[in-house]
């Protein structure tokens, strides 16, 4: 068991536990990131460098185990070294090829972490193409999620003695300008977090269905009742903490249930009415290999602002609404799709049935959201939500498809999906870990795979003194879901890393074509 530790740095969250347990046999939580360098980093550098960072989070020399009930703690590694443990190595290129490098990172992404012992690994590799060295950093998602990972990224790459780091938490001002999400947060009145900056006022709220909220309301309330005790404001995933919110989580849900549509969709997601989206290759079974790539060419980040305005009807200019570049971006994964699913990318052959079955079909993708409130200090764990987003698969063209991603959008900022996320978590982390194992995937089949916008940095920044010259990564995807899109934004450019299991995507090449012509497409409007 882990003792001596403050309270802290000793407990995983409900977050944190929620992403340890959802491990499959083919599927491991774990994200990669690649940071491109301009020179090789030496083995013992590297490892000094990173031993002296570690002593600042002390997750990150720990290892996750089981402490009570429903229960885990963080379990002090002694006398942690990163190349002892097996969390540094090398590798030297066979020669210095994409096709080389590719085919290292993909065999690494392939290999399972094992669960008993620290949960992050840094490969430096040698003989990149280009010159240099690439950093292929893997992390459990149990570890921190993706705003602050940021942060965490942040003491690695900028600072030249890495323990003068501020330890466990991070300054105000970095929470302002670091985003991990591709939905900005809402201003509903029961939403976990304020409205930012850049946030419009909510539009009126749409009339609730005929006959929607009575049947609603009584499935909201059995779900809130069958699930249990839920808390969000907890920092430990202790039975005692789960109980704290449940009367006024159920109250403020009920009450809530009569504001109108947002709460229907979001309601009938947490009751189970949400039906499937449509049928596709995407929805296969895994095979457990998954392949990854990145486009070859990264978006401006000014560009994509540009054509965001560009694109924004006069009508909407005009009311203070504007295209955000999120809109672009999961417009362009909506537009990719349409056209990899009727046949593009340069292979033959629609890959749903029907000419015009695509213009039909619903394809959703699970977006993360930073839950944490405005002003929070940002520390080292998981708090995030997700929603689910239709992509707009269906809409003909280019310029359409980024006005219906804008309208899903704007009501999802006016809804309450966040908040039944945050209730899942706390929820699903109770049940004994097969039946969660499978609610997880019942509730994952509402999607078809994973979006996430890493905003790193804007200015250059170093690893032991070698700049960083590019980075990307791949996003992990839980409950059978077996596709992730990932826009990491770097001095001003934005990266697209896709990631599928073989059985859902056979070619990458053809789903990486797709994006580089919708991209081109839109860049033509």
């Amino acid at each position: 068991m882990a003792k001596n530790l403050r309270r802290e740095d000793k407990w995983l969250s409900a977050y944190d536990v929620f992403w340890l347990r959802n491990d499959e046999p083919v599927n491991q939580m774990v994200m990669n990131f690649c940071f491109h360098l301009e020179r090789d980093v030496p083995l013992p550098v590297a490892n000094e460098y990173l031993a002296n960072w570690v002593k600042n989070y002390p997750r990150f020399s720990s290892r996750p185990v089981s402490a009570g009930v429903l229960s885990y703690a963080w379990e002090p590694v002694p006398d942690f070294d990163p190349v002892r443990s097996g969390c540094l190595s090398e590798h030297r290129l066979s020669e210095p090829t994409e096709e080389a490098l590719v085919k290292y990172i993909d065999e690494s992404v392939n290999e399972l972490m094992r669960k008993d012992g620290v949960l992050w690994r840094v490969v430096c590799i040698s003989n990149a193409p280009g010159g240099g060295a690439v950093l292929l950093w893997r992390m459990h998602h149990c570890l921190c999620d993706g705003t602050a990972l940021v942060m965490l990224f942040h003491s690695i790459f900028t600072s030249s003695s890495p323990a003068a780091s501020t330890p466990d938490t991070f300054a105000d001002r970095t929470t302002a300008t670091v985003a991990a999400t591709a939905v900005p947060a809402t201003g509903s009145p029961f939403s976990p977090f304020s409205p930012t900056e850049d946030s419009n006022e909510a539009a009126p709220r749409p009339a609730p269905k005929e006959g929607a909220t009575p049947f609603l309301f009584v499935a909201s309330v059995l779900t809130l009742l069958l699930a249990g005790a839920v808390v969000t404001c907890g920092r430990d995933s202790r039975p005692l903490s789960t109980l704290l919110g449940c009367a006024a989580w159920a109250l403020v849900l009920t009450v809530g249930l009569f504001w109108g549509s947002p709460l229907f969709r979001a309601f009938s997601f947490a009751s189970g009415l949400m039906r499937p989206d449509s049928a596709s290759p995407l929805k296969a079974p895994l095979g457990g290999h998954k392949a990854t790539t990145v486009l070859p060419q990264a978006l401006s980040v000014t560009d994509a602002k540009a054509l965001a305005a560009k694109l924004t009807p006069q009508s909407e200019a005009a009311k203070g609404q504007r295209y955000t570049v999120n809109d672009l971006l999961c417009a362009l994964a909506g537009g990719a799709l349409r056209r990899y699913l009727s046949g593009g990318g340069g292979a033959a052959g629609a890959r749903v049935s029907g000419g015009s079955a695509v213009d039909r079909m619903t394809v959703r993708g699970v977006v993360p959201v930073n839950v944490r409130r405005r002003g929070e200090e940002v520390r080292v764990e998981n708090k995030f939500s997700f929603v689910f987003v239709d992509l707009p698969v269906a809409s003909p063209t280019p310029q359409s498809r980024v006005s219906r991603m804008h309208q899903w959008m704007e009501e999802i900022k006016r809804g309450f999906d966040t908040l039944l996320g945050v209730f899942l978590y706390h929820a699903l982390i109770l049940l004994p870990q097969d039946f969660m194992a499978m609610m997880v995937r019942f509730y994952c089949r509402r999607g078809s795979l994973v979006i996430t916008n890493v905003n790193a940095r804007t200015a250059a920044v170093s690893f032991a003194g070698a700049a960083v010259t590019n980075t990307y990564g791949w996003v992990p995807a839980a409950g059978g879901i077996g596709v992730g899109v990932s826009f990491v934004s770097y001095l001003g450019k934005i990266n697209v890393g896709l990631v599928a299991d073989g059985a859902l995507v056979p070619d990458l090449k053809a789903l990486s074509n797709c994006f580089v012509e919708e991209l081109e497409a839109l860049q033509q409007q």
